[in-house]
């Protein structure tokens, strides 16, 4: 009797100790990828070319030529996406990557894509560039790249909130009628604030928690009745009736969310919201690119075009060049350039 109770104290003993290994050393494996990540944001907090006050906070130093019978400007309208935040070379960011193929398929003219994209820029913020600037370009196309967190509250003099109030909404409606154990709550964001296998944890139940309810991260910003959707709705078609008055065509090309895994058309967790930005777009008489099933067709992982060592959620180069020559494909199937 004593002998048995001896081996499971033992055998016990072995477990916790198997177990607390296990989180010190993912611990440290966590803390290490925060660390890589951390460094690897730095080194792109200046980027070569990145313009002054003087370029309105856009990535390079916009030259226009004078244009022509021969002549196409496409105009592109968008946020960090476009922008190519976490690249480095600016020549691989989707805009410049498309003006190079367009370049070869059409010699005889002259192409230029005019990048007004800025970080954290909504819907409603391009749509203001546009009317501020954009028009005057004279564009013959022009390009709005939609991210999910674009109905973001927003308004004049290019206003907007980060991304964190987003963060507060879903941490307010994830918990039913909005009650929560206010000592569960401390001990859960000191632990969070210290571990990092913490966090990473939390994160992964909490994308858990939101497919379970049917519901996304983005999901607040969809509701008819919320303020910045139908702000970011009216935008865009402010943005196609201005280009229709200068006989310019709108592409409303959607980038996707990189959620890590190998989605489908059944299986991505998003597409509703999709659904929902594709007949705002359809509805504002633009022309709708959907980038979703360019990234579906190559068959990986979403996780993997990720920047950063697949922890940013911008988009790396791959997915940059994707991005371009989708839209190039879809220029030429449209013949939108003659």
């Amino acid at each position: 009797m004593k002998q048995s109770t001896k081996n499971i104290i033992i055998n016990i003993s072995c477990i916790v100790t198997a177990i607390i290994v296990t989180c010190v050393f993912f611990e440290f494996f966590f803390r290490y990828k925060e660390y890589r990540k951390k460094q690897a944001i730095k080194s792109f907090e200046y980027l070569p070319g990145i313009p002054s006050k003087d370029n309105k906070g856009f990535r390079e130093k916009i030259n226009l030529f004078e244009k022509g019978d021969n002549s196409t400007r496409i105009l592109v309208l968008g946020d960090s996406y476009s922008w190519g935040d976490k690249i480095k070379d600016p020549k691989d960011i989707w805009p410049n990557i498309l003006q190079k193929i367009l370049a070869k398929e059409y010699p005889k003219r002259k192409i230029e894509v005019v990048n007004l994209a800025c970080c954290g820029f909504t819907t409603v913020n391009e749509m203001e560039v546009f009317y501020k600037v954009g028009l005057r370009m004279q564009p013959d196309i022009v390009v709005v790249q939609f991210t999910l967190n674009d109905p973001l509250p927003s308004g004049p003099g290019l206003k907007r909130v980060g991304s964190d109030w987003l963060s507060e909404q879903n941490a307010v409606t994830s918990v039913p009628e909005q009650k929560r154990d206010v000592k569960k709550k401390g001990f859960s964001e000191t632990f969070r604030k210290k571990s990092a296998f913490y966090r990473w944890l939390s994160t992964r139940f909490g994308y858990l928690e939101m497919k379970q309810q049917n519901r996304s991260f983005y999901d607040p910003l969809y509701k008819e009745d919320f303020q910045g959707w139908q702000a970011c709705k009216k935008s865009l078609q402010l943005i196609s009736d201005g280009a229709k008055k200068i006989n310019a065509k709108t592409i409303l090309m959607i980038a996707p969310y990189f959620l890590p895994g190998k989605w489908t058309n059944e299986t991505y967790p998003l597409k509703h919201l999709n659904a929902k930005v594709i007949d705002a777009g359809e509805n504002a008489n633009m022309m709708v690119l959907d980038l979703f099933q360019s990234f579906v067709d190559k068959g990986r992982d979403f996780g993997s075009y990720k920047a950063l060592y697949g922890q940013d959620g911008h988009p790396n180069e791959t997915a940059h060049k994707i991005m371009a020559q989708t839209l190039d494909q879809f220029i030429r199937k449209n013949n939108l350039i003659r």
